[in-house]
């Protein structure tokens, strides 16, 4: 380590290097860092490291020609407050959140009296394009087992498809949520330069976040509630504004019966024109090639660049 004088002019004498696309997934603790030209994507859904650890599972920040859109809400204190405490929760972070409860139990700045477990995470990238999948299981306050799986598909650099999955038996709601920076524009859909594309209307909520030790600053955070019994399945669409978005049907090949656990969105603006499948449970019956917009394909997650007439099989 440089340490005084020597090590300030070594500092200063640092050249800055234009690192353009790069991406890192660090198994162990279950996160994942996606640069891509003047786009950012982390990702995290992985064990407890220690008692710093937020409510944070399969959650995700996002920047987008280099600033913070979706953000993490900071720390703010130690003291034992509730503000302290909120920071912590499910509920401030980029997440679902079931029946109005989160999966953890705060105690105090330090400990829980419960926590989600991760299961697993994945990651894959090709060519220009990534996939993100991470689950937990928790339990309901009716001591209901639930697994909650996300799905995340980023284009380059201004494509994100957020697909979040609830598996809990009985009738029950989900509201997902979105932490947006507080020097953020939001208006009639648009964050900035990006849409935001979903089956249900976001609203948009008075919150707060702490960029600064001993400093909190208004923003605010975009929250959809639907109801479901027994699966869920909820699309995000976030996406630069100068595409149109298509939603698709997804069919297997010889049926007339689309799929009901797929989903596929087509983003098309004058420079290019892609077509993205996911298949969200194993198809066990009848014919595993399956048919978008007259394109056939196999696989649980494919992208289909229009343009130049390739394949990205992400997940098989």
């Amino acid at each position: 380590m440089i340490t005084g004088k020597p090590g300030i002019q070594y500092y200063h004498s640092l050249q800055p290097i234009n690192i353009t696309i790069e991406n890192h997934y660090f198994e162990d603790s279950g996160q994942i860092s996606i640069k891509h030209n003047d786009s950012f994507l982390y990702f995290k859904n992985g064990p407890m490291s220690s008692g710093h650890t937020h409510s944070d599972e399969n959650s995700f920040c996002l920047y987008y020609q280099n600033k913070p859109i979706f953000v993490d809400p900071g720390r703010y204190t130690y003291m034992e407050i509730e503000k302290r405490y909120s920071l912590k929760s499910a509920n401030m972070h980029n997440v679902c959140v079931i029946d109005h409860n989160p999966p953890e139990i705060i105690k105090d700045s330090w400990d829980y009296d419960k926590y989600p477990q991760p299961i697993y995470t994945y990651f894959k990238k090709d060519k220009n394009s990534y996939y993100i999948e991470g689950s937990y299981y928790d339990y309901t306050v009716k001591n209901q087992i639930y697994i909650y799986k996300r799905k995340i598909v980023m284009i380059e650099d201004d494509i994100w498809l957020v697909i979040d999955i609830v598996i809990l038996q009985g009738k029950h709601s989900v509201s997902t949520r979105f932490m947006l920076d507080s020097d953020v524009g939001y208006e009639n859909g648009l964050i900035n330069n990006l849409k935001i594309v979903s089956q249900s209307e976001y609203k948009a909520e008075k919150s707060y976040i702490s960029k600064r030790y001993n400093e909190v600053e208004a923003t605010i955070q975009l929250i959809k509630e639907e109801q479901f019994e027994d699966n869920y399945i909820g699309a995000n669409v976030i996406c630069d504004k100068s595409y149109e978005v298509i939603e698709h049907k997804v069919y297997q090949v010889g049926s007339v019966q689309p799929l009901n656990n797929a989903i596929s969105y087509e983003f098309k603006n004058e420079l290019k024109n892609y077509l993205v499948v996911i298949i969200n449970e194993e198809i066990h019956t009848g014919n595993k090639l399956c048919v978008v917009d007259g394109i056939k394909f196999r696989g649980k997650c494919v992208i289909y660049d229009k343009k130049k007439g390739i394949k990205i099989r992400l997940r098989s």
